[in-house]
């Protein structure tokens, strides 16, 4: 089940497929670090591990494009499995069950959005220099600090 620890990080056990497509899973002890824009993962949990023992895989957060739960064809046989999808890779995870396998999703696709401030354009014409103002494609909305968060891959 994952929790978030005292530095604020999402952490718990999950299965990863140890080569995509090898069918065979490996159980790992999870970090999703949004403050260091990493998932982490090691051979069980670091207060567990010999010191110095490090991370046996880590993904940066700016290359997810993509997480969601893997469809029957994909991995027929595993149950709460989900798929990150990062540059040209699959990850595909196992969750325990089906509330940790929506945590898990839901907190990776959090993590993984970029924020896009909002700003001012300047535009040329025959009459000179005129501020509008950014065009917004997306409709009203946005964070209170005026920036919006859109998911990777939009743009």
């Amino acid at each position: 089940m994952p929790y978030v620890d005292r530095q604020n990080r999402i952490c718990g056990f999950l299965d990863i497929e140890e080569n995509e497509n090898s069918g065979k899973f490996l159980r790992r002890y999870f970090i999703l670090d949004t403050q260091a824009n990493c998932l982490l993962w090691y051979m069980d949990n670091p207060q567990n591990l010999a010191v110095g023992a490090g991370a046996v895989g880590s993904l940066q957060l700016t290359y997810i494009s993509k997480v969601s739960i893997a469809t029957p064809k994909q991995k027929p046989k595993t149950p709460f499995c989900f798929v990150i999808n990062a540059l040209s890779q699959r990850y595909f995870l196992q969750a325990n069950d089906q509330k940790d396998l929506k945590d898990w999703v839901e907190a990776l696709n959090q993590a993984s959005k970029i924020t896009v401030s909002m700003c001012v354009t300047l535009l040329s014409s025959e009459e000179g220099m005129h501020l509008c103002p950014a065009l917004d494609f997306f409709g009203a909305g946005g964070n209170p600090d005026g920036s919006r968060a859109f998911p990777r891959g939009v743009f």
